[in-house]
C-alpha cells in the first residue's frame, strides 16, 4: 500500500492506495475518524480495483484547515483531491463509524 500526499487548497492531503484495475474506488471516512478505518478494506479491494482511502482535511495525516469546515467543504476537498491525483471516473464509498 502506498501513502500519497497531494496539496489541496494549499495544504497537504494524505491518501493510501492499493493499486489495481480501474474503475478506482475511493473510500471517504466520516466525522471523528480517518482513512485508517478503511485501510484493511482497501488492501482487499486493491486485489481487483484501484483502491484509495483519503484523509479529509484536519483528519488523520492531512493538514488541518485554517478555519472549521462547513458541510460542503469535505466534498469540495475530495473533488479537488480527485482532480489533483488524476482520477476522472471513480466510485465513491462513504462510511461513518460510531464507537460506543
Amino acid at each position: 500500500m502506498q501513502r500519497i500526499t497531494t496539496v489541496v487548497s494549499g495544504r497537504p492531503m494524505v491518501a493510501w492506495r492499493a493499486s489495481g484495475a480501474r474503475p478506482s474506488v475511493v473510500c471517504v471516512h466520516g466525522a471523528g475518524v480517518s482513512s485508517r478505518e478503511f485501510q484493511p478494506f482497501i488492501k482487499v479491494l486493491g486485489r481487483r480495483h484501484d483502491a484509495w482511502s483519503v484523509d479529509l482535511p484536519g483528519s488523520g495525516a492531512s493538514s488541518g484547515p485554517p478555519r472549521p469546515l462547513g458541510l460542503r467543504a469535505p466534498a469540495d476537498a475530495v473533488a479537488e483531491w480527485q482532480t489533483a491525483v488524476d482520477l476522472d471516473r471513480v466510485v465513491l464509498l462513504g462510511g461513518s463509524f460510531r464507537r460506543s
